[in-house]
């Protein structure tokens, strides 16, 4: 069900050295809930808002109409971005 899923996106963030999560959901046909985590500098909002969607810096989502594998690279390559920039930004500029 639906439901059994919402915490699952929370469990990556308990575990040392991950810095941020992603959770796809497929909900019906090709439309997916993407629901994304971070910790520290990593904003996940901007990679949902590029999707549609929205949130808060540390917890975003967004949801797609979209084939699967080219929905997972096209997150994952932002997320790459994000942990990129969040690397290379000074310590303690969590704006959210």
């Amino acid at each position: 069900a639906a439901g059994d899923s919402e915490g699952l996106i929370d469990y990556p963030r308990s575990i040392a050295g991950v810095e941020a999560a992603a959770l796809f959901r497929q909900l019906e046909g090709d439309r997916f809930k993407v629901s994304l985590r971070s910790r520290g500098a990593v904003d996940v909002e901007k990679i949902a808002r590029l999707f549609g969607g929205g949130g808060h810096h540390n917890a975003a989502g967004f949801t797609r109409e979209a084939n699967r594998e080219t929905l997972v690279r096209e997150t994952l390559e932002q997320l790459e971005d994000a942990l990129a920039a969040a690397s290379a930004a000074p310590a303690g500029s969590n704006d959210g």
